[in-house]
């Protein structure tokens, strides 16, 4: 399970700094361990019996929370991925933490596009416009980074923005459901774990300028 005691030592932060910040928290990580077929009848008992008392720290500090997506890893079976790599799944998890804790409006989904993007055979079943579709009205939060494909072809996530509108991980569709209303506007956090992510700032910024 993960621990949690950082989640709820960052809520008497957050409560006294940036009330309306948004706590992403996510799934547990059970299916490298026992396989997707193994974990999911868990879901409804001892996931939920795990999250419930730091999830109620969290909303009584004023945090909303953003149940974000999955991705399968390179080499991983759809059998043994983890839990919440697909829209219904994310949902069912979203509507579960909601019925268990009696709180709907601020529970949601944090949208991480290259998890979506970078997500094995589930990519082409599961596209960035099915997320759109299933949950952009639910949307609370998206992460943003660029993914890029390795010489042997895997694919690499949290990398710098550099194409805003490239082939691997285009945001014309979110800027385009955020104008048309089809996506929540939400605030948006770069997950750039190699590289400088001030300059992805800029690019995007620079992509954005009429």
């Amino acid at each position: 399970m993960r621990e949690f005691g950082l989640q709820q030592r960052a809520a008497q932060f957050w409560r006294e700094n940036l009330p309306s910040c948004v706590a992403f928290f996510f799934f547990f990580m059970l299916g490298a361990a026992c396989g997707y077929a193994a974990c999911r009848p868990l879901l409804g008992d001892a996931l939920l019996d795990a999250a419930e008392s730091p999830v109620r720290r969290l909303l009584a500090a004023g945090i909303s929370i953003g149940i974000e997506n999955l991705h399968i890893v390179p080499g991983e079976s759809v059998d043994a991925r983890n839990f919440g790599c697909t829209p219904d799944e994310c949902r069912e998890w979203i509507e579960l933490l909601r019925w268990r804790l009696d709180c709907c409006s601020r529970i949601g989904f944090n949208f991480d596009l290259g998890h979506a993007r970078n997500n094995g055979p589930l990519a082409n079943l599961f596209t960035i416009s099915d997320w759109y579709e299933e949950l952009g009205d639910e949307i609370n939060g998206f992460h943003l980074h660029q993914v890029v494909k390795r010489p042997d072809g895997t694919l690499c996530n949290h990398m710098p923005l550099v194409e805003p509108f490239g082939s691997l991980i285009s945001l014309a569709s979110l800027f385009l459901g955020w104008r048309r209303g089809t996506v929540n506007p939400a605030p948006m956090f770069l997950e750039i774990r190699d590289g400088d992510p001030v300059e992805s700032m800029c690019r995007l910024r620079a992509a954005l300028q009429p």
